[in-house]
């Protein structure tokens, strides 16, 4: 394991201050955070990362934090793992919810959720498990690949949780998408 500085660029994917990389080849390759972990806003580009605005949240409950997203890239059927805590819990499901959105900023649309400013929505996700430190998405069954709405190289990513239990949130990660080796 080696022990990094400097902000590091993960196959495009994610952008990372003082990060411990661990590689186990042929599987995916971690990023273990610092604690506290704060996803990076501004991953590429000249000038300094900045951390993003502390997450809101709904009344005295602490918003959710998410300390990473493994898995993610332009496909239909993927398995996604939004890790972290505080996330509450949520039976699997097909479909929207107002506790996750998953938007492509640059091409303009939302999945998993009718919250934001690219409404109605009509990509779904399909999460197969939600616990209150991970949430396990296995793809888009219905919408993707619709009218433009895919994930593409270079895409700028954020997905957003809020704890369905108390409401707090959301907690953002942002991501841009990249190709893999």
């Amino acid at each position: 394991m080696q022990r990094l500085a400097k902000t590091i660029t993960l196959f495009g994917l994610v952008a990372l201050s003082g990060c411990t990389i661990n590689v186990y080849m042929p599987q995916p390759i971690y990023a273990v955070l610092p604690s506290p972990a704060v996803p990076m806003t501004r991953p590429f580009g000249p000038g300094p990362v900045m951390p993003p605005p502390m997450p809101e949240t709904n009344g005295s409950s602490p918003a959710p934090v998410i300390t990473g997203v493994t898995g993610f890239n332009p496909n239909l059927d993927q398995p996604i793992v939004i890790s972290g805590h505080g996330f509450g819990a949520q039976a699997p499901f097909s479909g929207d919810t107002p506790y996750l959105m998953i938007s492509d900023v640059s091409r303009g649309w939302n999945a998993g959720s009718n919250r934001g400013e690219w409404t109605p929505n009509v990509v779904t996700v399909n999460v197969t498990s939600w616990t209150d430190d991970q949430i396990v998405i296995s793809g888009f069954p219905s919408g993707y690949g619709q009218q433009g709405w895919i994930f593409g190289v270079g895409d700028t990513v954020d997905i957003q949780v809020w704890n369905p239990q108390t409401g707090a949130g959301p907690s953002q990660f942002r991501l841009v998408l990249g190709q893999r080796p």
